[in-house]
């Protein structure tokens, strides 16, 4: 019998071996309650949800006084 991880590796496609820049797919599970209000809320404010969330995300991981930018010196030590 295989390992788990052998089989897992097997059937996991390859990637290809350079990427084109361009935007990335998060998936999030909401329930259908915070669904309804978060539709009801980003109509309100005349916007879409992937824009309210995009916007929400960027303002959370905007660099406070002293810290680098998102991708500037990410990598740096």
């Amino acid at each position: 019998m295989r390992a788990r991880g052998a089989l897992r590796k097997e059937n996991q496609k390859a990637l290809p071996a350079t990427r084109e820049a361009g935007p990335r797919l998060i998936h999030v599970r909401l329930s259908e309650a915070i669904h309804r209000a978060l539709r009801i809320h980003v109509a309100a404010h005349d916007t879409s949800i992937q824009n309210w969330v995009a916007a929400l995300i960027e303002r959370e991981l905007a660099p406070t006084k002293g810290e680098h930018s998102i991708g500037e010196g990410a990598h740096k030590k």
